[in-house]
């Protein structure tokens, strides 16, 4: 008999250390992009859920509130009254919103600058911040005005059911698609 192993045996896995099961492991990349991947959907997955539980971003004041203010109360009408009304005050208001809209926007520019100015006072600072507080209250009082226009020309019933909606923070309401909008 000779001392040689026998042609029979299996050779003995490459990573088989004490105690091991035998199995092989997964290259390091694999278990890199495995985890990055877990990572990317958990991350997805948990912003989408934040969506939902979440709602809509809050709008609390100025032109932006007013426009949604103008969107609730046309949707409480049936499509072809709300396409007419909205088409009616895009084409009477269009140029004044933009104009509203470009003065915001300057004001916003020029507060920016004034933040990136290092040498900027503590007067210049609060100017800034003046100039867009007064363009913000301008336009909320302007818009408010032109949804004033829009709530008259809007029957009744439809201000009652605006009236339930505008009393509440919007992100808690019923879905917008319910009964009260006509039957659309």
């Amino acid at each position: 008999m000779t001392d040689t192993p026998s042609a029979s045996a299996p050779p003995p896995p490459r990573d088989a250390t004490p105690g091991s099961s035998g199995r092989r492991r997964s290259p390091l990349w694999m278990r890199i992009v495995l985890i990055a991947s877990l990572a990317i959907n958990l991350g997805v997955g948990g912003y989408a859920i934040a969506r939902v539980v979440a709602g809509p971003r809050f709008v609390s004041a100025g032109p932006a509130a007013s426009l949604m203010d103008a969107r609730k109360l046309l949707w409480t009408l049936p499509r072809e009254r709300r396409n007419a009304l909205r088409e009616e005050f895009t084409n009477r208001h269009f140029n004044e919103f933009m104009g509203q809209r470009n003065r915001w926007n300057e004001a916003r520019r020029g507060l920016a600058q004034t933040l990136l100015n290092g040498e900027a006072s503590e007067e210049e600072i609060r100017r800034a911040y003046r100039e867009l507080g007064e363009i913000e209250a301008a336009t909320a009082i302007r818009w408010r005005e032109v949804l004033a226009d829009l709530t008259v020309q809007v029957p009744a019933d439809a201000r009652a059911v605006f009236a339930n909606r505008l009393g509440h923070d919007h992100r808690h309401l019923p879905h917008w698609h319910g009964a009260d909008r006509g039957g659309e």
